[in-house]
């Protein structure tokens, strides 16, 4: 009977041992899921900078380009409910950089616990739902009723990223469109960094040469643009 009873107490500590492991495994796991929800820091003096490269193309002439810098910052924080909070997006905007900065735009947003949304031609249109985490999808109403929703789906990076000479880890690229045909080819790209926000992004609308048979599927470009934009600083002013 007593070794019986060394048995089963040895086994039964094992067995809590064992499980409270699992349950300590499980709940960091989930509170580092949970709690990495900030790909988009509400913070009005995290200021971020980015150099932006625009090509555009057209049938009659050379491609042009324009390079310069891009500045985002939030302000007028607000919260009706103490759960979702109400901002501005502020976009400046300069061709050097010594130049002063000058407003290019303004967007109202909406932060949840669960989203991140846009107000855009005056219809509140979801950009990002989280947590973010590899191989999450939503998908997004078009303006136009006859098109399909976007499919969005998210990938997570292996490679760490460095800017300046900080090393960043847990990037997420957020593929909202990557469409490519003979004809055309449509992609939306955008990465995001936690604490960060958005790290680079990329913006292609190609329409594809079709005029004679020798130039189909030769990726000639008829017209279109391309935008590609890269975090190249940001602080806490």
């Amino acid at each position: 009977m007593v070794l019986f009873k060394n048995y089963f107490s040895r086994n039964l500590a094992r067995h809590i041992g064992f499980c409270g492991l699992v349950i300590t495994i499980f709940a960091c796991q989930t509170d580092s899921i949970e709690t990495r929800k900030d790909y988009f820091p509400l913070n009005e003096s995290l200021v971020r900078i980015y150099e932006v490269t625009e090509n555009t193309y057209t049938v009659t002439g050379e491609p042009t380009q324009k390079k310069y810098f891009l500045k985002e910052q939030i302000s007028n924080i607000t919260s009706s409910d103490g759960i979702s909070s109400d901002f501005i997006l502020q976009r400046y905007t300069r061709n050097t950089a010594t130049e002063t900065w000058a407003l290019g735009s303004i967007q109202k947003g909406t932060l949840k616990p669960d989203r991140l949304t846009f107000e855009e031609n005056g219809e509140i249109k979801p950009k990002l739902f989280f947590p973010l985490y590899d191989k999450a999808s939503w998908t997004i109403p078009q303006s136009n009723a006859s098109s399909e929703p976007l499919k969005v789906t998210v990938t997570k990076q292996n490679e760490s990223l460095t800017i300046g000479n900080e090393n960043i880890e847990d990037i997420f690229v957020v593929q909202f469109r990557n469409d490519s045909t003979l004809i055309d080819l449509r992609r939306e790209l955008e990465t995001y960094a936690p604490n960060i926000g958005l790290v680079s992004a990329e913006y292609t609308s190609f329409d594809y040469c079709q005029s004679t048979p020798s130039c189909i599927g030769k990726g000639i470009i008829n017209f279109g643009t391309s935008k590609k934009m890269k975090l190249i600083s940001y602080s806490k002013e």
